[in-house]
């Protein structure tokens, strides 16, 4: 569990192929609260950490979703590419006497490499925008924490029960 936190950005440069440095870098951070969380989380963690990491990880969840919209970007990029680029040769195949169901299979086969290259780039998409919804439910928890960590603080300094065991 521990190297999955630590090397969200080293799985994205495998999807992707390379990633810009920044982003990279926005991940690594990303992956070293979600690590640090993960080993504090159940313990009584102090507030001002606590609450510094939410701050932090609210502010590069806003980086991810930048990188999410890149991501995004390129994978329409190209898928449309690849439906320009099919449909092109579809239809030179049709011109030079092919049928229909001919002609789509020469041009699935003559387009596989811009095929793939959509496919790998909606893969990639997809697991970014995922790192993205999973930043927004660790910041909720950290939110929830807090919540709980407050009220504790605030019971013992006005002496009444603790709701820990």
């Amino acid at each position: 569990m521990e190297n999955e936190h630590e090397n969200l950005a080293e799985k994205l440069v495998k999807i992707e192929g390379k990633i810009p440095v920044a982003d990279a870098f926005v991940l690594e951070e990303v992956g070293k609260i979600m690590h640090w969380y993960y080993k504090s989380a159940g313990k009584n963690a102090d507030i001002n950490a606590l609450l510094g990491a939410r701050d932090r990880l609210s502010t590069l969840s806003y980086n991810v979703a930048h990188i999410t919209g890149d991501f995004k970007d390129d994978y329409n990029s190209k898928y449309y590419i690849k439906k320009i680029e099919h449909n092109v040769a579809k239809q030179a195949y049709m011109s030079h006497g092919a049928n229909g169901t001919e002609a789509e299979v020469d041009a699935i086969a003559k387009n596989k490499d811009n095929a793939r290259a959509a496919a790998d780039a909606e893969s990639a998409s997809f697991k970014i925008d995922l790192i993205l919804k999973q930043i927004n439910q660790v910041l909720q928890a950290m939110q929830q924490r807090l919540s709980f960590l407050i009220k504790e603080h605030e019971r013992a300094h006005r002496g009444g029960p603790s709701t820990q065991a």
